[in-house]
């Protein structure tokens, strides 16, 4: 509540409390400005300290997993696919990675929002409520920001970015494991973050677990293995309708082929592979020249009425998904939320855009000026790849865009 600028409400509440009477003081840690309150607000204080073992729940998990800062994205999904977490709180540093992080769950298409000493507290008030109602699955946070926040429910809390303060730690990690059940912390960390992980597991006197981030293939697994156990829920309970079955064997189909057919709707489409998580090592940066001769790009097939498109411009640019909208919206004349699915590579971009909004892209690639340079907007090349596109004439942008800071 100190941190959070309520310092000077409680000073002069307890400034007009009568000279007789008695107070107690609860905190899960005493800090130097907790302690010099107490001192100036109580005559002789005593202290009563409950020790423990350990400062951190048994009944919460606790995983690191060592990965490249650009691969923390791929990890955490990977993570939530494998594992099915539904509600979860992920920690960052700064106001910045939040809503850039918050940003990247939505066009993932997850439901997340954000919190951070940035908005205005009506709102933050607001968000805090619909996630106590779990009315979105994961919520994107400051430390500061989330503090009073209590969900029994939290399977997951993530550190997306290594706390500074080990205290910090544990009062983040604290807000799973409630009221009896079990909860996940995951920690990301990358080069000297281990140290500082070391540093915690002194401070709390408790092992943190390596853990290794499932690979691409073991996700299908896990997601396979969850389709074939609703069905054998189905199954089990009986009662099943034969109507459209019967139809369809009528017709001279057989039992198998029907059965492989719902499962290949039930899975959707199939999806090109996915890249590997890399461990962290030391390795040359692709040039932007690379990154941009890419025509390769591994794109799940686009949604029904939708195409992709190419944004050249990507992840070492620091673009966001926002930057990616209004980019797309402004230049090609979208209406608003209309942008689907992104997905930022290190040097460019590609998102689902409605199909009847791109008759301007089809005979050439538009150039659009920007603060941080001219990008050019393509279709995506998998999908016109026979054509060879020659940059149209160049379109100045609003400036939206302003690059890295």
């Amino acid at each position: 509540m100190l941190d959070m600028g309520f310092r000077e409400d409680i000073e002069k509440i307890l400034s007009a409390t009568p000279n007789e009477r008695q107070t107690v003081f609860f905190s899960a840690t005493v800090s130097k400005p907790i302690r010099d309150l107490i001192e100036r607000h109580s005559n002789e204080p005593k202290s009563v300290r409950i020790e423990q073992k350990q400062l951190t729940v048994p009944a919460i998990e606790q995983w690191y997993y060592e990965v490249p800062q650009r691969m923390k994205f791929e990890a955490l999904l990977r993570l939530i696919d494998f594992h099915g977490y539904k509600l979860g709180i992920i920690f960052c540093n700064t106001q910045r990675m939040v809503d850039e992080l918050a940003d990247d769950l939505i066009a993932q298409g997850f439901s997340a929002d954000r919190l951070h000493g940035g908005i205005a507290q009506a709102q933050r008030t607001r968000v805090m409520n619909k996630f106590k109602k779990a009315e979105f699955e994961f919520l994107v946070a400051t430390d500061v920001a989330a503090r009073g926040i209590d969900v029994d429910e939290l399977e997951l809390v993530v550190n997306y970015d290594l706390p500074y303060d080990s205290e910090d730690y544990v009062h983040r990690i604290g807000r799973t494991g409630r009221a009896g059940r079990k909860g996940m912390a995951v920690t990301f960390v990358s080069g000297r973050d281990i140290y500082k992980l070391q540093h915690i597991e002194r401070y709390t006197r408790t092992k943190i677990l390596r853990g290794k981030i499932p690979t691409a293939g073991e996700v299908e697994e896990r997601r396979a293995e969850a389709m074939v156990q609703k069905v054998r829920e189905v199954l089990d309970c009986g009662n099943l309708s034969m109507a459209l079955t019967d139809r369809l064997l009528s017709e001279g189909y057989n039992s198998t082929d029907i059965a492989a057919a719902l499962f290949e709707l039930l899975a959707g489409p199939e999806t090109a592979p996915e890249k590997e998580i890399e461990e962290p090592r030391k390795k040359a940066a692709p040039s932007r020249a690379e990154h941009f001769q890419d025509s390769s790009p591994n794109l799940r097939p686009a949604s029904r009425g939708m195409q992709w498109v190419r944004v050249g411009a990507g992840r070492e640019t620091r673009i966001s998904p926002r930057d990616i909208i209004g980019l797309l919206e402004d230049s090609l004349g979208l209406p608003a939320r209309s942008v689907g699915i992104i997905d930022i590579l290190p040097g460019q971009s590609f998102a689902q855009v409605p199909q009847q909004f791109l008759d301007v892209l089809r005979d050439a690639p538009r150039l659009i000026e920007t603060n941080s340079g001219d990008i050019q907007i393509s279709l995506a090349p998998d999908q016109d790849s026979k054509k060879d596109y020659q940059a149209g004439p160049k379109q100045k942008f609003p400036k939206k865009f302003k690059g890295p800071k």
